[in-house]
């Protein structure tokens, strides 16, 4: 019997050796699936960024994610009930200063989803700051519903004297309004 040697001892059959190579199985499996997922819930570590999100430092407690909320709403109101001049002055002082108001109009009537506007719902807004500055970019990202029924919106907004102004809106993943047609 001591004969036969590996081959022959692991040609016959033998529960416990069956079921010892079964857990060894299982368990590097398990491990190798543990290491998976906290490599990806941990994530890589990166080095530092220039940019910092305040998604992440909330130094504003969000009342400018607020404001962004609220000029934009503002903004798609106005388009709903065909006020463009006061959408346009919704518009930040650098798009207004480049582009005329008939262009921002014929954008506007000249889209069927603005020009269907009804509201706008915003799932998340972000500001992203460079090192040594208390403001930054904000942007706003959503679903506005039109006569043709919901599409994907984004703005982008800048500071604006005491207030935020839309730089531009993007619908369906497209800008909305050119910029640089102006006096």
């Amino acid at each position: 019997a001591r004969g036969l040697g590996l081959a022959g001892l692991m040609s016959q059959r033998n529960a416990t050796r069956d079921i010892a190579i079964i857990l060894i199985v299982a368990l590097l499996f398990a491990g190798g699936l543990a290491a998976y997922l906290l490599a990806r819930t941990l994530g890589p570590s990166s080095a530092p960024s220039l940019l910092v999100s305040s998604t992440v430092i909330a130094s504003h407690d969000d009342t400018r994610g607020d404001d962004a909320r609220g000029v934009g709403s503002a903004f798609v109101q106005q388009l709903a009930m065909a006020h463009h001049e006061e959408a346009y002055k919704l518009m930040a002082s650098a798009y207004r200063q480049t582009t005329t108001f008939s262009a921002f109009q014929k954008a506007c009537m000249g889209s069927p989803p603005l020009s269907t506007a009804r509201n706008v719902s915003f799932s998340r807004t972000s500001e992203t700051t460079a090192p040594g500055q208390d403001k930054g970019a904000i942007s706003a990202h959503g679903v506005m519903t039109t006569g043709a029924g919901p599409v994907e919106v984004s703005f982008a907004f800048v500071d604006d004297g005491a207030a935020l102004g839309i730089i531009n809106m993007s619908v369906a993943g497209a800008p909305a309004f050119p910029m640089g047609t102006g006096p």
